[in-house]
């Protein structure tokens, strides 16, 4: 009943929940989002996005490496990319009470704020691996933020990928441009050999026709109606309540 009233009154203040879900799809159209981070590797990946003329990535940054790399999340406003909260010490946000998670989602905004030197009001969030459930959902959309999940996971974290960086690209081309899905690529720019890959991706992208967005127009192009908006919050909320 609690959890209702403060989707009631979140809907009221902010509207319905946006959130971009598994299924789906953006023909055509992608965004680079790189979670964990940030780290020494994410200027790698900095770099890359610079020669390959992409704007509008989203990096969906723990807290805890906020304060560690400020300078580096500063280059990443610069440069024109978007900050996402990813926590701030990716907990698995189904297993904590509603006031761990919030406190999770305050203290990675704070770090954002203090490494930046200002404020910078995160609109977006991805839940740790994936993780949501009915509480998540509502309390995201009490504090206004638009839930993050992908289209395309190369699972560039698993040490085998890590090994043999060409996996990482086929998976990509293959979900992203073969399947005709597009959306949001997950990779994680914690790692050297994800970093390093980065511009064969973009080359990739580029040269089957794919163009390079940002998650604001995707959310926006995903809600363009009001009737569409509402219909699909209400299966959102029904699947959170089923499913997690």
């Amino acid at each position: 009943m609690f959890g209702k009233a403060i989707r009631k009154i979140a809907g009221i203040i902010h509207g319905p929940l946006r959130m971009i879900d598994y299924g789906d799809r953006f023909d055509g159209k992608c965004v680079l989002t790189f979670d964990d981070g940030p780290s020494e590797n994410t200027i790698k990946v900095l770099d890359a996005l610079k020669m390959g003329n992409v704007h509008g990535a989203t990096f969906c940054v723990q807290g805890i490496n906020a304060r560690k790399y400020p300078w580096i999340l500063r280059r990443i406003v610069e440069d024109g990319h978007t900050l996402a909260n990813h926590t701030y010490d990716h907990s698995r946000l189904t297993e904590l009470s509603a006031v761990k998670i919030v406190q999770q989602l305050l203290m990675c905004q704070d770090a954002v704020n203090d490494a930046l030197g200002k404020q910078y009001s995160l609109t977006q969030m991805r839940p740790p691996y994936g993780s949501f459930n009915y509480r998540v959902l509502t309390i995201a959309h009490a504090l206004n933020l638009a839930v993050l999940l992908w289209q395309v996971d190369p699972k560039d974290f698993l040490p085998e990928n890590q090994r043999n960086s060409d996996s990482i690209v086929d998976t990509v081309f293959d979900r992203a441009v073969k399947s005709g899905c597009g959306g949001l690529i997950l990779l994680h720019d914690i790692h050297e050999t994800t970093a390093e890959v980065v511009p064969a991706i973009i080359r990739l992208l580029i040269s089957n026709g794919m163009e390079f967005t940002s998650v604001k127009e995707l959310l926006d192009t995903k809600y363009n109606t009001k009737d569409h908006t509402l219909s699909l919050s209400s299966r959102i909320w029904r699947t959170a309540r089923q499913s997690h």
